[in-house]
């Protein structure tokens, strides 16, 4: 879950589906790791973040958005800092489904870190749908 349209528009299908299913809703924002770190090799384990370490007004807008979805009691937002495409490979072990956006990052980005969505497409262990923004 990120605040790019894509991610966004992924946010909102993946809580219609799991209001369709009665499956619960697990959100997972990862703060990237600085490119530099990456393509050192110095990417460890997952790090669960507090809520609160996070710039406020960041938090506030990812806050906003995950509420715009009406999050049922059960639905969870957690918050890691890792590569994006390890923590959702990761999740997809315990996951009925993954839900990403796609076309969100630049080209430079994507050259660099490469393709989550493309990542995950072909690294995850559950089915996945990866939703357009608009």
């Amino acid at each position: 879950m990120d605040l790019s349209d894509a991610g966004v528009a992924a946010l909102r299908w993946a809580a219609a589906q799991a209001r369709v299913t009665g499956a619960s809703l697990r959100g997972i924002h990862v703060l990237k790791l600085p490119d530099a770190f990456a393509l050192a090799g110095l990417v460890g384990a997952a790090v669960e973040t507090p809520v609160e370490s996070i710039n406020a007004g960041y938090r506030q807008a990812l806050t906003a958005v995950w509420q715009s979805v009406d999050p049922d009691d059960s639905w969870s937002l957690e918050y890691v800092v890792d590569d994006p495409r390890g923590v959702l490979a990761e999740a997809s072990k315990q996951a009925s489904l993954i839900v990403v956006g796609t076309g969100s990052s630049s080209g430079l980005e994507r050259l660099i870190s490469g393709s989550v969505s493309h990542y995950i497409l072909n690294h995850s262990h559950c089915p996945v749908v990866a939703v357009p923004a608009g």
